[in-house]
């Protein structure tokens, strides 16, 4: 039998040539950059003990709500530091890590020779570079400095470094750089991060269960993603946990026990492929602990725009703020839960029209809620998710949206300052025309003769049209622009000079609309919102505080701020039919709910037609707003698609949501009690001495 030639010449150079060329080629790119290496290496061993120079230990900034809570913890170096005495902490992490990514890691000398030899037999088989050693070490190694390119010089060189790395470090310290560095999916690098991206809480405090997912995690971060593929994700976890059992760390009725734990407390769905509570809201790789995310995002801006950069990377501050937790809790929960609500009844609808059902996660909220007369911003909720974007900040302070008829409350606020009207007027909704333009009421017919309360709580467009024309739309513009502490130039660029402002088609954040209605809860004087009380050094030195004097800047006069409450009481009244009135259906059959002062103005904004017929014609509303009043508080509610879509629901729930919890019991404060104006007093007075 011949042997060709050819095939004999091709054996050899797999076989002696090609591994003596590869290992030529890696022993010279080693040498030639060894002081590189060894020089990295010093370098990340003094990271591990907070001592680099070049990769500083991350600056905590302790962030407080008005009680002395610590609510945020800002590092402005992002990624994963675990130092190494916490890395002793992580009982559960640190023994699952071992058990499933290398069990005899402190055995060997960093190179599992009988991993390299599998792993080589299983590519020459596939003639692919798929699989690599396997010990934890040399996976170090590949994530500091080889990267994950597949070629064999890579491989070899990686195995070079891994001995190195061994030389140079203890198995402990290996470990605790490999939890620090290792990648572990939705863009988190390490076990801080992750831990609070995944579960909310430290990696010290991860149970057996949660570890174990999370290590299931690092062979295939997209494959065994939680968010993605639960079911995937669980059979992993329950693979890493079989290892404890086998091990003889737990029994098999503690594992049975620690799942159904693990899947109860996160609410987890595997039939519907829901991950519950798991990653559910996000994280920001810029804080440790995140209680009051779109605050804390606040804050974390503030400090970058305010304070020297070299006092934020080298000293620990303190910044105390005017967030109550408590209701930051109920704000969260009542907003997430809403919009949970909303979004899970929309997605039948989006199916219907034959729309991308992921387009529903785009439904989103905003709740901005300050305390009166103080200003102190007492929660804040800037969306459903918690980003590293910046899109929390961005829906509350810069997202501009038509305010629709909540708008109305100041025009009829104006127009009792200009005495056009006084609590008791009454007023005709019929149809008008002005120059061609004919506003529709939304109930598609007219009242006739009503009261002006009625108006309001009907929300009646005929009548705000008629009242902008009597009171005059510079003046309206003009009072708007001066309650918002806008410039002229700007105001004349945000709001049409037409009829259509009493409507609210122009646009304002939620923020804005907040502070327009807070002057007229302040006893008509404008309110700043206050945020951050203070920031100081952890020695006690003061680098910031606010000094706001709230009552300087008068909008309206004390009798138009009673006034035009006792109005907007009616908007949440079951009897003058309010279109917030089922509030006030509760508050009658049950005296506990809600038991103070109340109003409020809701206001919706529709879909253009453009977009309509882009999106099938889906039914729906394009905003939904709620202002609502208690003597000592102003939250204001926002819904809609962050790209504008149609879709069906509500603010108001959420307002009720919120306020029920955070201001369970009465309160001594009122409205401001509305009384005559003088001449009038004058004048009865006058009549009753002739008598």
């Amino acid at each position: 039998m011949k042997v060709n030639k050819k095939i004999i010449i091709i054996f050899i150079f797999i076989i002696i040539l090609f591994p003596l060329s590869i290992f030529t080629q890696t022993m010279y790119d080693y040498f030639s950059n060894k002081k590189e290496y060894m020089e990295q290496i010093e370098e990340w061993k003094l990271w591990l003990y907070g001592k680099a120079k070049q990769i500083p230990t991350p600056i905590i900034h302790k962030i407080y709500d008005r009680n002395g809570i610590l609510i945020g913890e800002y590092t402005p170096i992002t990624g994963s530091y675990i130092s190494f005495d916490r890395c002793k902490e992580l009982k559960w992490l640190n023994q699952i890590t071992i058990i499933s990514e290398d069990k005899d890691f402190y055995n060997h000398n960093g190179i599992s020779y009988k991993g390299i030899f599998r792993a080589m037999i299983y590519n020459i088989k596939t003639l692919s570079l798929k699989q690599g050693g396997g010990t934890i070490t040399q996976q170090l190694a590949r994530t500091l400095f080889t990267g994950h390119e597949k070629t064999f010089q890579r491989k070899f060189l990686e195995t070079i470094l891994a001995k190195k790395i061994e030389e140079e470090f203890t198995k402990d310290e290996i470990l605790c750089l490999y939890l620090n560095k290792i990648y572990m999916g939705n863009g988190r690098y390490g076990a801080e991060e992750a831990s609070w991206f995944y579960f909310n809480k430290p990696p010290e405090k991860l149970t057996m269960a949660e570890a174990s997912l999370l290590v299931g995690i690092f062979p295939s971060p997209g494959k065994y993603d939680p968010l993605k593929h639960i079911k995937l994700a669980l059979q992993k976890q329950n693979i890493v946990i079989d290892k404890l059992v086998q091990e003889g760390y737990i029994t098999e009725e503690d594992k049975k026990k620690e799942i159904d734990r693990f899947i109860k407390t996160y609410k987890i769905n595997i039939l519907l492929n829901d991950p519950g509570k798991i990653g559910q809201y996000g994280a920001s790789r810029y804080f440790r602990l995140n209680k009051a995310p779109a605050a804390n995002e606040y804050i974390k801006n503030f400090l970058e725009e305010n304070i020297m950069q070299e006092i934020l990377l080298k000293n620990n501050l303190n910044i105390y703020t005017t967030i109550d937790l408590k209701s930051q809790e109920y704000a969260l929960s009542s907003l997430r839960k809403n919009i949970k609500n909303i979004r899970t009844k929309n997605l039948e609808l989006y199916k219907k029209y034959k729309l991308d059902k992921n387009l529903v996660n785009q439904i989103e909220g905003v709740l901005v809620s300050i305390d009166i007369p103080n200003g102190y911003v007492r929660s804040l909720v800037g969306g459903y998710e918690i980003y590293d974007t910046g899109i929390l900040n961005y829906r509350i302070f810069k997202m501009k949206r038509q305010v629709g008829s909540t708008i109305k409350g100041f025009l009829y606020a104006l127009a009792l300052e200009r005495e056009i009207y006084d609590i008791n007027s009454t007023v005709i909704d019929e149809p008008v025309n002005f120059n061609g333009y004919k506003p529709k009421n939304w109930y598609n017919t007219y009242l006739g003769e009503v009261s002006l309360k009625k108006a309001i709580s009907r929300s009646i467009n005929t009548i705000a049209v008629k009242t902008l024309d009597k009171i005059g739309i510079n003046y309206f513009r003009d009072e708007i622009t001066q309650a918002l502490g806008i410039s002229y130039y700007e105001a004349q660029k945000r709001f049409p000079k037409n009829l259509t402002i009493a409507l609210g088609s122009f646009e304002l954040t939620p923020l804005e609309l907040t502070l327009l209605y807070s002057a007229l809860l302040n006893e008509g004087y404008k309110i700043t919102p206050i945020l951050i009380q203070k920031i100081e050094t952890e020695d006690g030195i003061k680098l910031y505080e606010d000094f706001t004097v709230q009552k300087s800047i008068s909008i309206v006069k004390y009798e138009t701020s009673a006034g035009i409450l006792e109005l907007l009481r009616g908007v949440v009244d079951e009897e003058e039919d309010g279109t917030a009135g089922w509030i006030g259906r509760l508050k009658n059959e049950n005296p506990d709910f809600l038991p103070y002062d109340i109003a409020g103005k809701t206001g919706t904004t529709q879909i253009p037609l453009r977009i309509k017929i882009r999106y099938n014609n889906l039914p729906g509303i394009r905003d939904s707003w709620f202002v609502g009043m208690i003597p000592i508080n102003i939250t204001t509610v926002w819904v809609g698609h962050d790209k504008g879509l149609p879709f069906q629901g509500q603010a108001v729930p959420i307002w009720v949501d919120y306020i029920s919890k955070a201001f369970p019991d009465p309160i001594p404060q009122k409205f401001p009690e509305y009384k005559k104006s003088n001449w009038l007093d004058f004048f009865n007075k006058s009549s009753n001495d002739f008598e």
